[in-house]
């Protein structure tokens, strides 16, 4: 009927695992209670987000009630899907949302092979917990949609397309979501439409990406072309060139190994010279190529003052790549 927690000073992660492995074990009390704060925050069945997912089984033996071989084996495909979207938003405490609601908010779905069907349920499920939070706002530090292909073309048939990812991004703009670091690579996006939208879009709103994780796609020089400029090219509430941030801080771009790279790697290079020429620009002034013979990180430049508006990695497979990053 009730569990009680509160007044036990667990911390914010001891909450997220308790609720992970309460739904594991397909248990759902009709009240959870625990401490938010100063308060006594309490769960019911209705406000809990957490499906159960698995079953108790009682054992022959002296062991008594034991779990299933594997929290979500006896689940359904719409029950599996609710566990994981449940535990996939988490606030800054660690809580999962809406239950948590500080800022920064992390989102982490990286190697569950989420394809646009489960993209648009995922929207679907985000956009009732948003209603249910109140919020008007979130920012996410990190949105994490990876998966773990080593190849230079991703398989069309699995992963995200240009499609799941623009509603999904098309969602997220509706509720009033920006992030700092946006990580697909391993998918199969095959647009720089989304991608170049959601640059202008967070530099107008004086909330720039930090962080773009694009590798192992399907995006042909002309696409990560169009992205790159867009980069350069976006702007602050206030008209001002949005990178490098606060002047300092370059756009960190990871694209390599998509389809352009094993072929069309020099032709990537000519287009990016012939348009930023356009703009007044150099190349080797615009973008620093980071590869593992520089100092570079996400935060600063080693190589170039002023700072460029765009750190890339092995951004040019022509231009020699150790022997590690060949695959």
């Amino acid at each position: 009927k009730e569990m009680d927690f509160s007044d036990n000073m667990i911390s914010p992660a001891g909450i997220k695992v308790l609720l992970k492995v309460l739904t594991e074990i397909g248990i759902v009390p009709m009240q959870v209670k625990f401490d938010l704060g100063r308060q006594v925050k309490v769960l019911t069945p209705e406000s809990w987000t957490l499906a159960p997912t698995g079953i108790a089984r009682q054992s022959c033996g002296l062991c008594g009630f034991k779990s299933a071989l594997a929290p979500t084996s006896m689940a359904d495909g719409s029950d599996k899907r609710a566990a994981l979207w449940a535990l996939s938003v988490t606030d800054a405490d660690g809580l999962p949302f809406p239950v948590g609601k500080r800022e920064p908010f992390r989102l982490a779905l990286q190697g569950d092979n989420i394809t646009d069907v489960e993209m648009n349920d995922f929207v679907a499920w985000f956009v009732g917990c948003k209603e249910e939070s109140r919020l008007s706002t979130m920012l996410f530090s990190h949105v994490n949609l990876s998966k773990f292909i080593l190849t230079d073309f991703a398989d069309p048939r699995i992963g995200i397309t240009e499609k799941g990812l623009g509603h999904f991004l098309d969602e997220l703009k509706k509720q009033g979501c920006v992030m700092q670091t946006l990580d697909i690579h391993g998918n199969s996006v095959a647009s720089a439409g989304p991608i170049t939208e959601l640059l202008k879009r967070q530099a107008s709103q004086d909330s720039p990406l930090h962080c773009l994780g694009l590798s192992h796609n399907r995006l042909t020089a002309q696409m990560v072309h169009d992205i790159i400029i867009a980069a350069v090219k976006a702007t602050d509430s206030q008209g001002r060139k949005s990178y490098p941030l606060g002047g300092s801080q370059p756009l960190w771009l990871r694209v390599e190994h998509n389809p352009y790279w094993s072929k069309q790697s020099p032709l990537l290079e000519s287009l990016l010279q012939g348009s930023l020429k356009k703009l007044g620009k150099k190349l080797r002034s615009t973008i620093c190529i980071v590869d593992k013979t520089t100092d570079c990180c996400p935060e600063s430049c080693s190589l170039l003052t002023p700072p460029p508006s765009i750190h890339a990695t092995f951004l040019f497979k022509h231009w020699g790549v150790p022997i590690d990053e060949e695959t």
